[in-house]
């Protein structure tokens, strides 16, 4: 049994010393790296930083995947409504006035001179009537129109483009454009009775319309904004059943615009 086991031991000793050679071996030529000495300048690596930090990223001003970016307006409009039709109350109101205010989101084309619009805004107008000779029954006696106050909610799509530079250049930048959409919201109409008393009435109601606008704008870079100002001529359409038999109203609006754009 003694002669065994030392046959065995000196079989894994054996084993051993060979493990321990091969992994003290030197490494063959086709395996030995070249040290820093013997590479020539052509062979040198170039220190480059790693793929990890420089992956590709959109620019952040430019171009997100194949489109162009997405800007957004924030404006204000005022100016004269000029009423008419063949309502009562297109024949009966004067010159009025509307402020409108809202915000717009601006889808451009990849080399940014041309872009969809989307339009949300809110408007107030105004009309006063100076023609008590224009009657309508109410209440089993004749009525004349006072004022007329209409509340409104806007949607609207657009296109636009521009005529000098584009939206990304730094210069002044003229652009144009049209818009068509519809409105939503409430009108309050007051009128007198023709009896010697002028009793005073209130009437109120639901009212929708629709409306098409060409538009021309100045673009002022300043910073990371861009001031904006122009000229916006609308046709509205506005129906309504405050009074009767007819109380449907067409609009021209010739408003004046200023605003931001980032």
């Amino acid at each position: 049994m003694s002669a065994k086991a030392g046959l065995l031991v000196a079989l894994v000793w054996s084993l051993l010393w060979v493990c321990t050679a091969r992994a003290d071996d030197p490494p063959r030529p086709e395996q030995a790296q070249p040290g820093p000495s013997s590479a020539g300048p052509s062979e040198t690596p170039s220190a480059r930083p790693s793929t990890w930090i420089t992956y590709a990223r959109p620019d952040c001003c430019g171009p997100v995947g194949g489109d162009g970016p997405v800007t957004y307006d924030i404006y204000a409009r005022t100016g004269p409504v000029i009423p008419f039709g063949g309502s009562v109350l297109g024949r009966a109101l004067d010159v009025g006035w509307e402020v409108e205010g809202g915000g717009r989101s601006l889808f451009y084309n990849v080399p940014q001179n041309a872009a969809w619009v989307i339009d949300l805004g809110l408007s107030y107008t105004y009309n006063h009537s100076g023609h008590p000779d224009i009657t309508f029954p109410l209440f089993g006696s004749p009525h004349h129109v006072a004022v007329l106050h209409r509340t409104l909610v806007n949607a609207g799509l657009g296109r636009e483009c521009y005529l000098v530079g584009s939206a990304n250049s730094c210069d002044l930048k003229w652009r144009a454009g049209v818009d068509v959409g519809g409105r939503y919201g409430t009108v309050r109409l007051d009128v007198y009775d023709t009896t010697p008393a002028q009793a005073f009435t209130r009437l109120a109601d639901i009212a929708s319309g629709g409306y098409v606008a060409l538009h021309t704008d100045l673009e002022m870079p300043c910073g990371c904004c861009k001031f904006e100002a122009g000229f916006r001529a609308e046709y509205d359409y506005t129906w309504m059943d405050v009074v009767s038999p007819s109380s449907d109203v067409h609009d021209v609006n010739l408003l004046m615009t200023i605003g931001v754009r980032f």
